[in-house]
């Protein structure tokens, strides 16, 4: 800002001592030829800025600042001064030849554009709507107690799978309500052995509903992550028998403990598969059951 001031000073003082001016000019030209054959580049583009302020038509100084800033490279501003010598003194040949043996500039490129981060480092602290689907098999299971006595033990595997909606709070954690229905052919067994009548069969139909809270961790390629939750499981089940058929519902709380790997797939998508342990205990007058439930699914999850 200084410097700005002294050229400011010096062009005023050339407009009204044009004769000292141009002394001064030529006295500062001197102090910059010396300074540029030590290579003090430096002290001779000041003297020359200087000359030039109080000189603006020397082509001379013009040529010698071209070369200060060659010679460090700045072959932007070396040729602009070069140019701006050749317009004030044409009849320099020497000047005109050593320009026009230089290559052309590079043509400045505009930088490429940034790559777009992760999508869920955009804005951590704001929370994005998330929805998915998943589908998988999953193995149904039990034991009752009747009357403080181990009876029985049921198994059953099937197919099945749902949706999800919910909010992804930050990079880690997230919230959403999972519905889920499962297919399960079930077989009644005691002692291992198979109970069922012959023309008698047994189907049940899970229809799960809850709210899963979600952990993520890391944040590479592959981002393991838990689940806990809880809700409610729906039990639809019928029973055929010679031709007659009957379905009776029982609706019992439901508890989640779950793992997972989540992949992103781009800013918007992630495949993940997921394993959950799901508990229930159905509670009678003479009767407990704890059923497990245990779903695998895969799915993708989409973040608009």
């Amino acid at each position: 800002m200084i410097k700005k001031y002294v050229w400011v000073f010096m062009g005023a003082l050339a407009l009204v001592f044009p004769a000292r001016a141009q002394e001064s000019a030529l006295a500062y030209l001197g102090q910059a030829k010396r300074l540029y054959q030590v290579k003090d580049y430096a002290g001779a583009e000041q003297a020359l800025q200087a000359a030039l302020g109080l000189d603006p038509q020397n082509a001379t100084a013009h040529q010698l600042l071209g070369n200060v800033y060659f010679v460090q490279g700045r072959k932007a501003e070396a040729m602009a001064e070069y140019q701006l010598s050749l317009s004030l003194q044409p009849n320099n040949p020497g000047l005109r030849s050593f320009v026009q043996s230089q290559p052309p500039l590079p043509t400045p490129v505009a930088p490429p554009p940034p790559p777009a981060p992760p999508r869920d480092s955009l804005d951590p602290d704001r929370p994005h709507a998330i929805l998915g689907l998943f589908g998988g098999p999953a193995f149904w299971g039990g034991i009752a107690n009747q009357e403080d006595e181990l009876e029985t033990e049921d198994f059953s595997t099937g197919l099945g799978g749902g949706f999800f909606v919910g909010c992804q709070f930050d990079r880690h954690f997230s919230v959403a309500l999972d519905l889920s229905v499962y297919n399960l052919p079930y077989t009644y067994v005691d002692d291992g052995i198979p109970q069922n009548a012959p023309g008698e069969s047994t189907s049940l139909q899970e229809w799960q509903l809850l709210t899963v809270c979600r952990y993520l961790m890391g944040s590479g390629a592959v981002r393991p992550y838990i689940s806990v939750g809880m809700g409610a499981n729906l039990t639809l089940s019928t029973e055929s028998e010679e031709g007659y058929s009957y379905t009776y519902a029982t609706t019992v709380p439901l508890f989640r403990f779950g793992a997972g790997m989540a992949v992103p797939l781009g800013r918007e998508w992630d495949l993940f598969a997921e394993v959950d342990y799901d508990w229930a205990l159905y509670v009678t007058d003479n009767e407990d059951e704890n059923f497990s439930f245990i779903p695998i699914n895969l799915g993708l999850q989409y973040s608009p």
